[in-house]
């Protein structure tokens, strides 16, 4: 028996790892196959049955799990996103919410068929957003201006308010001797917040000062946070129900804005375990679906679905955002984009458990309700923002725009190219005179340090898709791939290599565990800035029917070094770990011409040029 369970156990982790590896492969929600795996290997095959897995453990498993995800999501909200934007959230989260309940309620009612004990508990289950959904979303568009922290932080703080709404809901409809539901209403929503608000920062700054005094070693730091958010999430639940999630979220945004301790170190332990529980999460919860009650109402779900999507939302956009500096465009993605979350889910999924343990005769209505709305939420921001976010301007179609760190004589020569084919670049450097430089050749250039996380959040990288780290200082340029490959992903954050290194490429170990290096190891950032004082440069080659890529090696031979191709698409392949593809017709190789081949270069130059003339 232990040994059935231990395989079903890895079974789901299996499981809920592939299924976002293969979102991230086809580009779509990592949600929305995570469900889809769910639901076919739970009700359609049998295979994972999560009450025999987890047994009472589950409900504990989902709370705890649900509070290390929002946990994640707090550490990811600083002040300055929305600082002249902060009554927009505000709205949202409070006018916000009372509306898109109300509404909720009607249309559950209306719509959907419920009765009103069930659709008031429907309406505020619903009315959360889903940071898991928008976070990715949001790290695949970059939109242009504030819509994107709006939506996060909106996102993130309305999952516990959701929750506790929820809660409240179901006491006052479900519960027993409640005589003023007012007084019970305002009374819990006052003790929520104060326990969860009192237990958040008192845990804040706990592990602040902790850290400060050095009282936690280094490789404990990570596991000492988990063990504290799981410690105040039990907490809070035991004094106020729901207020677990609210202590949660105010520690993670507690943590974030304050300037006393780094914990970056333990953002990144906090984003690879939110990985791993949210294919867990989902794959356990979509399991418990059963196809009968999925598709029972199905026409009346889908009916308050597209009500809840496209008229709820619309409604609390314009109310929430009336005489806002927000542009249309902005407004308008503002009300596209809200799909549901894991806080939906489970507490969909809780709460049917506590309906069916009274003998509720709609018990069964509320799972299935909530998941369409999650499932179409999903698909409708997975599959349409990105086209809906270019089409109002917010987002640009592909982002292959470089990010240089660095503003040196060789990353100014290689920018002016790819500035000529219309490429965004920004140009990041600490050294004035580098910038000064740069400005003077009309390059984009900024003086800052990247590895400020207040720099880092403030850049506009609008159509910025990758990291060039190109500085004289390899630490530096490790330490940037490592900070920006949260941002770009792994693959495309690139560092020139340090001395010493023999091969850029996986014979030799010439691979870097944070990102990839750039051209040759030869190109060093000091045998970069030679080659350009000797009098080495930048070359950009356009392809035609006659000159192919056969003529420029012939012309060029071993004295031009490939960096940049201009594909198919205007789409930029950089040099690094694999060789570039040979150039087609049309295609623009952006190539290091060695000094030494200069003379040779103008006379094979002059050469072809008369043969075509010819």
């Amino acid at each position: 028996m232990t040994e059935v369970l231990l395989e079903k156990l890895a079974l789901i982790i299996l499981l809920g790892t592939l299924a976002q590896w293969a979102a991230w492969k086809l580009r779509l929600p990592s949600i929305l196959l995570l469900l889809l795996t769910g639901i076919v290997a739970g009700p359609v095959m049998g295979v994972i049955r999560p009450e025999r897995i987890l047994g009472n453990l589950l409900l504990p498993f989902v709370s705890s799990a649900v509070a290390i995800v929002l946990f994640e999501g707090g550490l990811s909200l600083k002040y300055d996103e929305v600082r002249q934007h902060g009554w927009v959230v505000a709205s949202l989260v409070s006018v916000g919410v009372l509306t898109s309940w109300l509404l909720g309620v009607w249309g559950a009612h209306y719509l959907a068929g419920m009765g009103w004990p069930i659709a008031v508990l429907t309406g505020a289950i619903l009315v959360v957003t889903g940071p898991t959904v928008i976070g990715p979303l949001l790290q695949l568009l970059r939109p242009k201006g504030p819509v994107g922290a709006i939506l996060k932080w909106e996102s993130i703080i309305i999952d516990p308010i959701g929750a506790a709404l929820a809660l409240l809901a179901f006491e006052v409809v479900f519960g027993v001797d409640i005589h003023r539901p007012e007084l019970f209403v305002l009374k819990s929503t006052l003790i929520t917040i104060f326990y969860g608000g009192c237990i958040g920062i008192g845990a804040a700054l706990l592990l602040v000062v902790a850290l400060q005094r050095y009282w936690i070693p280094d490789q404990l730091q990570s596991p000492f946070t988990l063990a504290l958010v799981l410690t105040i999430n039990a907490l809070a639940e035991h004094l106020q129900p729901e207020s677990g999630l609210l202590a949660v979220v105010i520690l993670g945004i507690a943590l974030a804005n304050q300037q006393a301790v780094n914990v970056e170190h333990i953002v990144e332990f906090k984003e690879t375990l939110r990985t791993l529980l949210l294919g867990m999460l989902f794959i356990v919860l979509a399991a418990r679906l059963r196809p009968g009650e999925m598709f029972s109402h199905f026409a009346q779900d889908m009916l308050y679905t597209l009500f809840v999507l496209f008229v709820i939302r619309p409604i609390v956009v314009l109310l929430c955002t009336f005489r806002s500096p927000l542009r249309w465009a902005e407004r308008l993605f503002l009300m596209w984009t809200a799909p549901r979350g894991i806080v939906a889910a489970s507490v969909s999924s809780v709460f049917a458990l506590k309906l069916a343990s009274v003998g509720h005769f709609e018990a069964e209505r509320l799972v299935p309700t909530v998941f369409w709305v999650i499932l179409c939420s999903v698909a409708l921001a997975g599959f349409t923002s990105r086209p809906v976010a270019i089409r109002l301007g917010i987002a640009q179609k592909e982002a292959q725009g470089i990010l240089f760190l660095g503003a040196g004589l060789a990353v100014r020569e290689m920018a002016k190219a790819l500035k000529a084919e219309g490429l965004p670049l920004l140009l990041v450097d600490t050294n004035p005179a580098n910038v000064l430089s740069a400005r003077m050749e009309d390059l984009p250039a900024l003086r800052a340090n990247v590895l400020s996380g207040m720099v880092r959040e403030t850049l506009e990288l609008d159509g910025i898709g990758r990291l060039l780290a190109c500085t004289p200082n390899h630490e530096v340029n490790t330490l940037a791939v490592l900070r920006f490959r949260g941002i770009f992903g792994r693959a495309e954050v690139y560092l020139l290599p340090p001395e010493g290194l023999t091969k850029v490429g996986h014979e030799e170990g010439g691979v870097h565990p944070y990102g990839r290096y750039l051209f040759r190891a030869e190109l060093t950032s000091a045998q970069l800035e030679e080659l350009f004082m000797r009098g080495a440069t930048i070359k950009r080659t356009t392809f035609t029917a006659q000159f192919t890529y056969s003529d420029y090696l012939q012309h060029y031979g071993e004295n031009a070094i490939p960096l940049f191709l201009i594909g198919d698409n205007r789409r930029v392949l950089i040099s690094a770990e694999n060789p570039l593809p040979p150039p087609k017709e049309g295609n623009v190789l952006i190539s290091l011409i060695r000094p030494e081949a200069d003379g040779v270069q103008a006379h094979q130059e002059a050469t072809a040029a008369s043969h075509r003339a010819v």
